[in-house]
């Protein structure tokens, strides 16, 4: 079951660790934004991972850094490397769908729908118009 669960949980791990090294870099407004999905984030991972424990099944551990793909320096680097974050966990959580069924499918689609949104809050963020995608986690 881990294993269907592992390319989202991993990608929530990424978001985390992106909005903590984005953040000192962002406005004050959007320092709270991002607080708030950072928050989200660690929610999920923690309801999953609890729920996967409760499975006894043990989930893949956090790593200590990650590589991000785009380094935030500023304002803006640090809004594109959390919108590119946002729609890795799309993409992950969207993958996980097709091997899942029941409790794991229903966080599975939660989690996607919940990366989505925030996307589309940063791609909005990043002056892109439409912020919207018609489908969330899908390969652009």
């Amino acid at each position: 079951m881990a294993n269907q669960l592992d390319p989202g949980i991993i990608a929530e791990y990424e978001a985390i660790f992106t909005y903590g090294d984005s953040g000192p870099h962002l406005s004050d407004e959007l320092a709270d934004v991002a607080r708030e999905s950072e928050r989200r984030h660690r929610d999920l991972r923690d309801r999953v991972t609890g729920w996967l424990s409760q499975q006894n099944v043990e989930a893949p551990a956090m790593q200590p850094v990650y590589t991000l793909p785009v380094e935030p320096v500023d304002a803006d680097t640090a809004v594109e490397a959390i919108t590119l974050a946002e729609q890795r966990c799309a993409q992950a959580w969207r993958s996980v769908l097709a091997d899942t069924e029941g409790e794991a499918r229903r966080v599975a689609v939660e989690a996607l729908a919940e990366s989505a949104v925030a996307g589309a809050r940063w791609r909005r963020a990043l002056g892109e118009s439409p912020s919207t995608v018609p489908f969330p986690g899908r390969s652009r």
